[in-house]
């Protein structure tokens, strides 16, 4: 009975250190807006398990894209999709592809977004439109009318890392190609400093000599 007892104590004391500890969720969808970074329905669309992206420990991150069906809070009407953090975790929510989800997400310092399991994030049916919860989230979004207050943040990671790769090589280009002119500038100055020198130089000998 003794060695029965411990076992249950061991099993709670594991779960305690390394389940999911989620704290209450909220009650109403008021809440959810208020606690929540960006509100949307989206349909995911690809799980990228070898992102370009890592986290500040060096990890490599996977990511899951979203097709954005409907956006509530902090979503810009003309954005499509949206990328999501999708690493392993204790808390992490299992989605799956080509399924359509209400999400409550969060922002990463990188400006990544992700969700949990802790948050009201759920599968819908494809019907979704006329269920009372979002066309509450709809109504509170027209009331709040909260616009996108990072520019980029939550755009899809992966499309608006790689154009800021080729913007940031494009300028690197360009800053060579400046340098480069530069160098073809301060070598041709260069040159004609040298050939105006020897033909003070040699102006200067023809002088000296015939004054002697």
């Amino acid at each position: 009975m003794k060695k029965i007892f411990f076992t249950i104590v061991l099993l709670h004391l594991y779960t305690f250190s390394f389940g999911c500890m989620c704290t209450k969720p909220p009650e109403t969808t008021l809440e959810d807006w208020e606690k929540s970074d960006l509100i949307l329905v989206g349909k995911a669309t690809e799980i990228i398990e070898n992102s370009r992206l890592f986290d500040k420990d060096g990890q490599q991150l996977r990511i899951i894209n979203f097709q954005i069906l409907e956006g509530f809070k902090n979503i810009e009407k003309e954005q499509k999709v949206i990328s999501f953090d999708y690493s392993d975790n204790s808390c992490q929510y299992t989605f799956e592809v080509g399924k359509t989800y209400v999400i409550y997400g969060h922002q990463m310092p990188s400006g990544l977004a992700f969700t949990n399991s802790c948050t009201n994030t759920k599968n819908l049916p494809n019907n979704f439109a006329q269920l009372p919860a979002i066309k509450e989230l709809r109504e509170i979004s027209k009331e709040r009318d909260i616009k996108q207050p990072k520019g980029e943040a939550f755009a899809m990671i992966e499309t608006s890392t790689l154009e800021k790769l080729q913007r940031d090589g494009s300028e690197l280009a360009e800053s060579k190609d400046r340098i480069k002119y530069l160098y073809y500038a301060l070598g041709v100055s260069a040159f004609f400093n040298v050939i105006l020198a020897m033909l003070a130089y040699k102006k200067r000998k023809i002088t000296t000599h015939n004054i002697v």
